[in-house]
Formats: structure tokens, C-alpha cells, sequence
């Protein structure tokens, strides 16, 4: 079992639109290694990768950052090749699939007879007028697992949810218990989100995953001092996802904040609790109830 998660390979979610702008121009070419590190250039010379990274900046000359640094003046393909291969980068082709990946995954580019496509998805969002809070709920109301082209998610004796829609049930059917409990209703918290949200892998756990939800919450409020809580969620965290593969403690906080960073953009869910909780917003309860009916 593996928890899903938002890639943050682009933690903007504004800078997908660039990356497909920069995707767009090798629209129809055929998809290999030669492409993938053209892609990976040319986000450089359009500089939606690199730009004022003080990281990306190490081991380029001096003459490279400034050029990088000078927005008046546009960046060659030849030039852009140049700071790639200062780069030194073993591995240039992985880093124009990872770039690829985020959007093929909101459905927005594909990969069709071994060559570059744009979706229908895509081109919305490269026009003027687009919406990127509708583009989004579009892309995740398509988004769902198993999915048979993705490895890590193809087994459909695990997975059988859409991420989104499921979020909205788990923050729906905990108020609900919350309700029932008399207890003050507040969304899910992002710690909750982190431990109940992306580990949620099948519609037909939602009501157990909700209880123990509860139930965590309620047992971690009464454990007394600071360091008793800390202990508390490390022992409960590495319980509960004992049988998980892909377990990265240090990064699943960054994968929650990611996934409710490009949820938030749909408007159907709002923060509150001093930026700390996650909750239905209240002003589009009608669309989310068809939602969730």
C-alpha cells in the first residue's frame, strides 16, 4: 500500500501553466530521451526552472547567473544548453520526465503514440481567459485510482477511490460524527490530513477511517504536555503506517501541504482555526452536496 499524494515537483500550483507553455512547443514530437532533456532547456530559457533558485545557482558561473538574473534580455536554446551542461546532471532526461509528470497527472498533457499531446484540459488552461480553480476541479474530478498506467497505483484489490471527491467525504462524515459526539465541529486538522487523508485508499473504508479519525483526535486531546503529545502522534503515526511502502516521515507533512495547497484552489474547501484545519466551504455547500451525494 502507498499513500497518494499531489507530486510537489511544482509546489506553485500557478507554475503548472508555465510548464505547459513550455510543453506546448514540443507538442506532436516524440516523447524520448532527447525531448525530455529538450523540455528540461527550455524551461531553463523560459525561465520557469532556475530562476532565483540560490540552489539551482550552484556551480554556474558567474556570467550564467547574471544572464539567468537579467529579465531584460531573453535566454538562447544554445545558452540554456550551456547551463544545463554546467549542471553536470547525470541524469537531464529524468529531470524533464520528473518536470513532465505533475501534468500528465492533472490530466492536462498525455503522451499518445510515443509523441507530445496537449488535453482538451491543457488547452483550457493555455487560454487567456482561463480559470486555474475551475481547471482544477475539473482534473480532480477525473482523478482517481487504480489508475493502469501508473505503476504504484494499479492494483485494484487496494485502490479504489478519486482523492478529491473522498477527501470531501472523510471532512463531510467527520463533522457528522462530530455532530452526533457533541463535539465542536471543525473540518479535519492538517495533522489529521496527513495520517487519515492520504492513507484513505478505498470509498469503502470511509466511515472506519472517519471513526479512528475521531477517535485520534479525541485521545490526543487528552494527553497533557508538549512533549507527552509529540510522543503520542510519533508512536500513533508509525503504528498506523506500518504497512505502507512508500513512508517518508520527514516528507509526508510536505505532501499534505502540498495536496490541500492545490485542493484550496477549487473553492471547496477553506482553512480555517488559525490556518491549522481544513473544512467545506460553507458558501458552495449545494455543489458539494450534489458532490457528495
Amino acid at each position: 500500500k502507498k499513500v497518494w499524494s499531489i507530486s510537489t515537483t511544482v509546489r506553485n500550483p500557478e507554475r503548472l501553466r508555465n510548464f505547459l507553455i513550455t510543453l506546448k512547443e514540443l507538442e506532436n514530437q516524440e516523447w524520448n530521451k532527447e525531448t525530455q532533456i529538450e523540455f528540461q532547456i527550455r524551461l531553463i530559457k523560459n525561465r520557469f526552472y532556475g530562476f532565483s533558485n540560490t540552489q539551482f545557482y550552484n556551480g554556474l558561473t558567474q556570467e550564467q547567473r547574471d544572464l539567468i538574473d537579467d529579465v531584460k534580455n531573453s535566454i538562447s536554446l544554445e545558452q540554456a544548453t550551456e547551463i544545463l551542461e554546467t549542471k553536470n546532471y547525470v541524469d537531464a532526461d529524468m529531470r524533464g520526465r520528473n518536470s513532465y509528470k505533475p501534468l500528465e497527472k492533472m490530466g492536462l498533457a498525455s503522451i499518445l503514440d510515443d509523441k507530445i499531446k496537449i488535453t482538451s484540459l491543457g488547452e483550457y488552461l493555455l487560454q487567456d481567459d482561463y480559470d486555474l480553480g475551475d481547471m482544477f476541479f475539473k482534473s480532480f474530478l477525473k482523478w482517481q485510482y487504480p489508475n493502469p498506467v501508473d505503476r504504484d497505483f494499479n492494483d485494484n484489490e487496494i485502490y479504489n477511490l478519486k482523492p478529491f471527491i473522498l477527501t470531501l467525504q472523510l471532512i463531510n462524515k467527520v463533522n457528522n460524527i462530530c455532530k452526533i459526539k457533541e463535539i465542536k465541529v471543525k473540518g479535519i486538522s492538517r495533522l489529521e490530513f496527513e495520517i487519515f487523508g492520504q492513507t484513505l485508499l478505498n470509498y469503502a473504508d470511509l466511515e472506519t477511517q472517519a471513526n479512528s479519525l475521531v477517535n485520534f483526535r479525541l485521545a490526543l486531546e487528552k494527553v497533557k504536555g508538549h512533549k507527552e503529545k509529540k510522543d503520542f502522534r510519533e508512536t500513533y503515526i508509525d503504528d498506523f503506517l506500518s504497512d505502507f511502502s512508500n513512508i517518508d516521515y520527514n516528507n509526508l507533512g510536505d505532501y499534505a501541504d502540498n495536496t490541500i495547497r492545490y485542493f484550496r484552489l477549487t473553492r471547496f474547501i477553506y482553512i480555517r482555526g488559525g490556518g491549522y484545519y481544513i473544512d467545506l466551504e460553507p458558501r458552495r455547500m449545494i455543489e458539494i452536496n450534489n458532490l457528495l451525494n
